[in-house]
C-alpha cells in the first residue's frame, strides 16, 4: 500500500462518526473560487455546485424534522411534568430534551446561513459564467 493509499485510509477512519458539514462546506467552498480564480470553466464549477448544494438542502431539511420531533417530544414531556409535577425523573427528562433542543435549534441555525450562504455563491459563480 503506497503512502497516499495509508493516508486516505486514515482519514476515513479519522471520520468514524462523519463530518463536519460546516468546515466541509468552507473547504467546498474555497475549492470553487480557487478553480474560478483558475479559469476553469463556470459551467463545470457550477454543475458542481448545484450537486453540493443539493446535498446541503437535503441535510437541512433532515435536521428541520430531527428538530420538530424533539420539540415535540420536549413538548409532551414538559406536558407531562405539568400534569405530574412529583415526579422528579419527567423534570430530568425535560431538563434532558430542552438542553438538546437548544443544541439543534443552534446547529440548524447555522445549517440555515450556510444554505443562504452558498445561493450567494451561487450568484457570484453565475457571474463569472456570464463574463
Amino acid at each position: 500500500m503506497s503512502r497516499l493509499d495509508n493516508e486516505k485510509e486514515s482519514k476515513l477512519k479519522s471520520r468514524k462518526f462523519g463530518i463536519d458539514v460546516l468546515k466541509q462546506a468552507g473547504l467546498w467552498e474555497n475549492e470553487f473560487r480557487a478553480e474560478l480564480a483558475a479559469g476553469k470553466p463556470a459551467a463545470e464549477v457550477y454543475t458542481l455546485f448545484v450537486e453540493r448544494l443539493k446535498w446541503l438542502q437535503h441535510e437541512r431539511l433532515v435536521h428541520l424534522l430531527v428538530l420538530m420531533m424533539t420539540v415535540t417530544a420536549l413538548l409532551f414531556s414538559f406536558g407531562a411534568a405539568l400534569y405530574l409535577p412529583e415526579k422528579a425523573s419527567v423534570w430530568i427528562l425535560v431538563l434532558i430534551l430542552s438542553v438538546l433542543t437548544g443544541a439543534y435549534v443552534l446547529h440548524y441555525f447555522r445549517l440555515e446561513n450556510l444554505v443562504q450562504r452558498w445561493y450567494l455563491i451561487e450568484n457570484e459563480i453565475l457571474k463569472y459564467s456570464n463574463k
